[in-house]
């Protein structure tokens, strides 16, 4: 695998994820969608490059299906969804940087599960050529095929910018404007929405950017303002979700206090706009920024970010709360003197996965993507690791979500200076980041070896163990269950065995050879249901 790979906590294990995609580009991945058969979709960009961006699918095991891009040039999208039949939408900012450098407007796009574009939709709030400005920050679609999008847009006659909020139907129709304006400041935005099963939409993002204001609104499902918290004290929020009782969790950068140090900033409000409750974390070092926030099926809420540590610059910093506000636990991550950041995490109540940026020690330009997993009860760090192509000068992760299997998917981007070219890269990998190797001077003196692979029905195993002793060689599907032991006894020099996955579906598998003092495992791809 043409990977740098490293293994950084968890002794002994390293990173290998079940596949890895690329695809070139002058951009990079930025949101991330799963449907219900475990494909990927995938869409990114940076504007300004003449270009518009690509949204890609990939199958479960990782090839690409379909690539397409928007008719649009100088688009970026920051989100992606299904709906229940399949259908694909993106949502993101169109930019003219051609003719009129200062016009953009809110994008919406459909496409077939095919990949084939069904319709494109456009906001523009001022009929001005020459300077409009409309930028869509975060969107979401519904299962009922609706995308909501949400941003800062700049109303012409009063030259200040609100928070404006779009709906458009599955056939693109745009169901209605809310914009929301906090008087006297001069710029308002939203930077996340969210809708529950009634159609209620909910946003969050800033109020007055000069001093900023922590900003939550909640829309009714035919766009009337139903409620709206500015939060004195708060810089922004950045993430927002809705709980089974319709409790709503706003997330982001805040102080507790004006002119307190900034930090993670958690606000809880009941369906009615009550604040429940709000709390504060505030690292050793002083100064810390909150990115992202999810929910699990029993309203805990977890949060990443960075936060400043002592010697240690930025830490990947990863927090849980119970529902009622109380901080179960905090687990920080720090790589780099230079420092690290996380961007976004998933979890399914037993894991969390958190996805981010891991600077190089010997440059504060320089990065990997990085990945970290916690347990979801303790906050222990599983393990850490970054990852980015040979070559590229920089990388960062940006979006991460947990397939139908129970594996994480990510994706961000790769980006080699010397030739300007810049990589979708994403990939899917497991809870225990697939490790396969124990003691490097003991592993590399095991040999393991599996013909052919990719294989329909059957495939020879063969390995060397250096040492006389005991064996195992067993079948792991990709949530580390062990389906066939084709192994276990007394081994030395050069051996084989047959593996005949019967009753298996196809798909990736590993091949896992141990012994009393050292394990490696080789991935193999199963073509067909046996």
């Amino acid at each position: 695998m043409a990977l740098w790979l490293a293994l950084l906590a968890g002794p002994g294990l390293a990173f290998e994820p079940l596949w890895v995609a690329r695809y070139e580009e002058t951009s990079g991945g930025f949101a991330l969608a799963i449907d219900r058969l475990g494909n990927t979709y995938v869409a990114g960009g940076r504007p300004w490059s003449g270009t518009s961006s690509v949204t890609i699918m990939y199958d479960p095991v990782g090839r690409q299906v379909w690539a397409t891009r928007c008719t649009l040039p100088n688009l970026e999208w920051v989100a992606i969804g299904l709906d229940r039949a399949g259908n694909v939408y993106a949502a993101g900012t169109s930019y003219d940087g051609i003719q009129h450098i200062e016009v953009c407007d809110y994008v919406v796009v459909k496409y077939r599960p095919t990949g084939e574009q069904v319709w494109l939709a456009r906001y523009s709030h001022s009929p001005d050529t020459f300077y409009s400005w409309d930028g869509a920050a975060a969107g979401y679609v519904d299962s009922a095929g609706n995308v909501y999008v949400t941003g800062r847009s700049l109303d012409n006659d009063s030259t200040w910018y609100d928070c404006a909020t779009v709906k458009f139907d599955s056939s693109g129709a745009r169901q209605w404007v809310a914009r929301w304006d906090a008087g006297e400041c001069r710029d308002d935005m939203g930077r996340a929405i969210t809708a529950d099963p009634q159609g209620n939409v909910y946003v969050a993002g800033i109020a007055c950017a000069g001093p900023g204001y922590y900003l939550t609104l909640k829309y009714s499902p035919a766009g009337d303002l139903l409620w709206d918290r500015v939060r004195v004290g708060g810089a922004y929020a950045k993430s927002v979700a809705v709980d089974r009782a319709g409790n709503v969790y706003s997330f982001g950068n805040g102080a507790d206090s004006v002119g307190g140090y900034a930090g993670y900033a958690l606000l809880k409000y009941d369906s009615a706009g009550q604040e429940l409750w709000a709390r504060y974390y505030i690292g050793p070092g002083g100064q810390d920024a909150g990115y992202s926030m999810v929910l699990d099926s029993s309203a805990n809420a977890y949060a990443t970010g960075l936060s400043d540590g002592l010697g240690t610059r930025w830490d990947i910093c990863t927090i849980k709360w119970d529902s009622a506000g109380n901080r179960l636990w905090v687990a920080r991550y720090d790589r780099s003197t230079w420092g690290d950041y996380g961007v976004d995490l998933a979890t399914d109540g037993k894991y969390v996965y958190t996805v981010g940026l891991c600077t190089d020690d010997s440059s504060p330009t320089g990065g990997s993507m990085c990945f970290v997993t916690c347990d979801a009860d303790s906050g222990a760090i599983l393990w850490a690791a970054p990852l980015r192509d040979p070559g590229a000068t920089s990388a960062s992760a940006s979006a991460v979500a947990i397939g139908p299997d129970g594996c994480a998917h990510a994706t961000g981007w790769c980006y080699d200076s010397t030739t300007q070219v810049a990589t979708y890269l994403t990939l899917k990998y497991t809870c225990t980041g697939t490790g396969v190797s124990l003691e490097p001077s003991v592993t590399a003196r095991l040999q393991l070896q599996v013909v052919p692979n990719p294989l329909s029905d059957r495939a020879t195993v063969r390995y060397q163990a250096p040492m006389p002793g005991w064996a195992r060689i067993t079948s792991v599907d990709v949530a580390g269950r062990t389906v066939a032991t084709l192994f276990n006894g007394t081994a030395a020099g050069n051996e084989e065995v047959t593996w005949r996955p019967a009753g298996l579906a196809a798909g990736v598998y590993f091949i896992r050879l141990e012994t009393a003092t050292a394990r490696i495992s080789r991935r193999v791809i199963l073509t067909q249901d046996n």
